[in-house]
């Protein structure tokens, strides 16, 4: 029987292993050089976020949604550091 990630409707795991992150949501070159057009850090780490869970999933998520290994992994693979913090104070506008 498929698990609820492999559904129509697939969601992130719950724990992500170190492979899985590398292997999955690890930006490439292109994308890296993509979201160093955006101005503010913390909106490239919010489109970098839903760019990889809209590859994975199919569709967009809330970058607040997202758990908290997935924005530390993305933030130290595009040199952003430790902005998990921030990014969780962000003004969500819709």
């Amino acid at each position: 029987m498929a698990t609820v990630a492999q559904t129509a409707y697939p969601t992130l795991p719950t724990n992500f292993s170190l492979k899985l992150l590398h292997k999955q949501y690890e930006p490439t070159d292109y994308e890296l050089e993509w979201i160093r057009s955006i101005r503010k850090p913390i909106q490239r780490l919010g489109f970098l976020l839903q760019l990889k869970t809209l590859q994975r999933l199919g569709y967009v998520m809330s970058p607040l949604d997202c758990p908290n290994t997935l924005i530390k992994h993305l933030a130290k693979a595009a040199y952003f550091g430790e902005s998990d913090q921030r990014f969780r104070s962000y003004p969500i506008t819709y």
